[in-house]
């Protein structure tokens, strides 16, 4: 979805606040081209 919204023109900021996670975890996984897990965290 990340991927998705940046390849549409979305900035890290808007997508960021669209998604609700974290700005560096966002620029981090634009950067790298990768997707968010589709999974929470395991604690």
């Amino acid at each position: 979805m990340i991927l998705d919204l940046h390849r549409q023109g979305l900035s890290v900021t808007a997508i960021a606040r669209r998604t609700g996670r974290d700005l560096k975890m966002v620029r981090k996984y634009v950067e790298r081209g990768l997707e968010l897990p589709a999974f929470g965290r395991d604690w």
